[in-house]
């Protein structure tokens, strides 16, 4: 439900369009697909409460691998990601996100030898996205 709901919201961009189609994947990328791509994964998620219990609002923590064929276009499309949900609120898919909050973005990772990477560049960055079921 709240995965379909950011695939949409990330699938919708025009800008993260042009540069991924419809290469976004949860938890891994398919062998050999074409980059520019990008990877989520569920990192941690809790349940709010105030002083009278729980309340239908959950923080969401996911992280975003951004997978590039140079580290120019992994970083051109790290950067079109994290303006596609920054401060972002939107519903789909039967959820509603209250607020969509970047952290860490930029931190790079090298999947193969600097001078020759065979898969090329990997960067990611996490985000906060606080929403609730319709």
């Amino acid at each position: 439900m709240i995965e379909a709901a950011i695939s949409a919201r990330l699938l919708a961009d025009l800008a993260l369009a042009e540069l991924v189609g419809a290469r976004i994947w949860w938890h891994r990328r398919d062998q050999g697909s074409a980059l520019p791509a990008l990877v989520l994964h569920r990192i941690s998620e809790a349940q709010d409460y105030t002083y009278r219990g729980a309340v239908n609002l959950r923080p969401l923590r996911i992280q975003i691998d951004v997978h590039g064929a140079t580290a120019l276009e992994a970083t051109r499309t790290l950067r079109t990601a994290e303006a596609a949900l920054s401060g972002a609120s939107w519903s789909a898919e039967g959820v509603e996100i209250l607020g969509s909050f970047i952290e860490g973005g930029g931190g790079s990772s090298s999947e193969g030898s600097a001078a020759d990477p065979p898969e090329g560049a990997r960067l990611r960055f996490d985000a906060i996205i606080h929403w609730r079921a319709l």
